[in-house]
């Protein structure tokens, strides 16, 4: 916490003041607990000095944040000191996450909105809660003003943030009917099945006696014909059980644990027992719509190599539909934060035989595991289209936000480290033509060396024909001059201190037979970068110019700014900008293999011989939170070429 969330946390832990119990689930209490909680967070916010001024009107702004902008479940998971406490995580942010630049959630710039609406005056309101009042006065004209979503902006969009809450869906209408155009054209694909394959539906229960039956029936009246439904009840003490051998139907099978051993053994029991072609999974207290299974089996029929697919969902708080959760197929984003709902998932049963079934060391975000494994063997589409049904309070037993961030933290990091370790054990990617390394320098001469080790670890000195190294500034460090001491490295002193930041290549200064790889000095490649690129840059129709991931740590104060769902204090690609949507044409099923960009941030990319020889000439911006190097990009369109970035070839940027 900051300097004054420490002063609260010390001083009114020993007065009481302002300290609710260890959060529970109260939203699944009775109707009285839940009563009394409301009570106690009012008496709460009335015992601080700060909201006791206008109180009715901070009241009504403490609801409203906490229904439109504060998500318990990202505040608590980026901050583990909140988590850590006993604090009321709501009031921890009016209080302090604000004024210190904490995010509420995904989609919401505390930093931006405290510049922007900090208070002028006394006003006996919270700054935030001022602005959100006033937001909620003025939300009518809002809406009448607010234009429509293309559907290409919403998949673009939706690559770097995957919710879309209730406030802004009247600028998703269009979108949200072109997805029921798209369940439609699905449905028609798989209604011409002449023998639809089995769909085994994994469903394991846990004292869910309330709402089970609900999530069974959405199985059972599936217009899909061929299904069979596994469930596993989970030792389940009370009337789950007597519910569940109620409902007669010879495509249920039931098996009983004699114990409680966890949903993810029990998702393996199922697994074990079904005999499916394909696997599909619905939680015991969410629901499809009828047309769920028909309308990704039919995605199935249409993309022929797809080993997994995923749809949306509909995201539900006390009966009421809040968010929308889809975003189009994106690994880094996956590694990062999950954002697929084990409700959306159908794939092919054979993806067991090769990577095994879940992890059962993990109590919970075991599917979140699962599917980062299969990301990194098998190919994956997203499905833009909703019919599965998330419901956040529906269930009595639903695990608490503190209990489950233990667990995110720990499946991410199993997915980081099994993806590092994947890049570093890949062998050397060969190549087929020559290349020649420009490196943009202007940083440390440290940072240079890494970047020029990356380089010869590769061992591709029969295909590098010249390493170039633009430098600006110190050309007489010892250093730089011991790690250029090789017949290959070219070093030209670039200095312009009115211009530091622009690099200008020409022909004349590489092997002009080669192609060309630029770097900035702090880019690391992986084994398989430069062949990667290679590869794609001669595959690709209408290639002009190639980049790969370009990885940026966590804490490096850039991942908020390229992504509001992402976890900022973990690793995240930098190319796709949410800001400034500089993917185009994007897939309406994706794969996540590859992007067309019109702009972006350059740390790495790759530019074949003929294309250099067309414009002669690339200025490269380094400072790019600026102009995004539009220009160059122009210049590569201009001759009705592409630009594209996979996510194969990856390299990391250190800051």
């Amino acid at each position: 916490m900051g300097r004054n969330s420490k002063n609260f946390n010390r001083k009114d832990k020993k007065k009481g003041k302002n300290y609710l119990t260890p959060i529970k689930n109260i939203k699944n209490s009775s109707f009285l607990k839940k009563v009394l909680f409301e009570m106690n967070k009012t008496q709460m916010l009335l015992k601080e000095e700060k909201f006791k001024k206008k109180f009715l009107s901070n009241l009504k702004g403490y609801y409203l944040i906490r229904r439109n902008i504060f998500n318990e479940h990202y505040y608590l998971e980026n901050n583990l000191d909140v988590a850590k406490s006993t604090l009321d995580p709501l009031l921890h942010y009016l209080l302090y996450g604000f004024y210190e630049g904490r995010k509420p959630s995904y989609n919401f710039n505390s930093g931006y909105h405290l510049v922007k609406f900090r208070n002028k005056g006394k006003t006996g309101l919270n700054s935030l809660i001022k602005y959100i009042l006033d937001v909620k006065k003025d939300n009518k004209k809002y809406k009448e003003k607010t234009k429509q979503k293309t559907f290409e902006e919403f998949l673009t969009e939706s690559y770097n943030s995957p919710l879309i809450y209730s406030e802004d869906f009247n600028q998703y209408k269009s979108c949200f009917n072109e997805m029921k155009n798209i369940s439609s054209d699905l449905i028609k694909i798989a209604e011409n099945l002449k023998d639809p394959p089995l769909v085994s539906v994994i469903m394991p229960v846990y004292n869910r006696e309330n709402v089970v039956e609900n999530s069974v029936n959405s199985v059972l009246n599936q217009s899909y014909p061929n299904i069979e439904l596994i469930i596993v009840d989970d030792g389940s003490i009370d009337g789950t059980l007597d519910v569940l051998q109620g409902i007669k139907d010879e495509r249920i099978i039931l098996v009983k644990n004699k114990e409680n051993q966890g949903q993810t053994k029990s998702r393996n029991i199922a697994i074990k027992a079904s005999k499916g072609e394909y696997i599909t999974y619905l939680d015991s207290d969410d629901d499809w719509d009828k047309d769920y299974i028909l309308a990704m089996m039919g995605a199935f029929l249409k993309l022929k190599d797809a080993d997994l697919i995923y749809s949306g969902q509909k995201m539900f708080e006390n009966r009421n539909l809040f968010a929308v959760r889809f975003a189009s197929f994106n690994k880094s984003l996956l590694r990062n934060q999950n954002y697929i709902g084990i409700n959306t998932l159908l794939h092919s049963s054979k993806i067991f035989k090769e990577i095994g079934t879940f992890d059962e060391t993990l109590k919970r975000c075991e599917d979140w595991e699962l599917l980062e494994r299969i990301s990194t063997k098998f190919k994956i589409y997203s499905v833009p289209i909703l019919l599965s049904n998330c419901y956040e309070d529906h269930a009595k037993n639903r695990v608490s936000l503190r209990s489950n961030i233990s667990y995110c933290e720990k499946v991410r990091e199993i997915n980081l480290k099994r993806f590092k370790s994947s890049i570093e054990n890949k062998p050397i990617f060969q190549l087929n033509k020559n290349v020649s390394i420009i490196i943009l320098s202007c940083g440390s001469v440290e940072k240079l060396k890494k970047t020029i080790n990356s380089v010869f670890k590769l061992k591709l000195d029969e295909w590098i024909s010249t390493i170039v190294i633009l430098r600006k500034s110190d050309k007489d460090n010892p250093l730089l001059k011991k790690i250029t001491n090789d017949e290959k490295i070219k070093l030209i002193n670039t200095n312009n201190e009115e211009d530091k930041s622009n690099f200008l290549i020409e022909k004349d200064i590489f092997d002009s037979n080669s192609d060309i790889v630029v770097l900035r000095d702090n880019v690391i490649l992986t084994n398989e970068t430069i062949g990667l690129m290679q590869k794609y840059s001669y595959n690709l129709k209408n290639c002009g110019l190639l980049i790969p991931q370009q990885i940026i740590p966590g804490k490096s104060g850039l991942v908020e700014k390229l992504s509001y769902y992402a976890n900022p204090n973990y690793e995240y690609d930098m190319t796709p900008l949410l800001n400034q949507n500089n993917i185009i044409n994007m897939d309406k099923f994706h794969s996540g293999k590859v992007l067309e960009l019109n702009q972006g941030i350059l740390s790495c990319f790759y530019i074949k011989e003929d294309v250099f020889s067309k414009i002669n000439k690339m200025k490269i911006e380094l400072n790019q939170l600026n102009d995004f190097n539009k220009e160059f990009f122009d210049s590569i369109q201009k001759i009705g070429l592409k630009i594209y970035n996979v996510s194969d070839a990856v390299v990391y940027c250190e800051f």
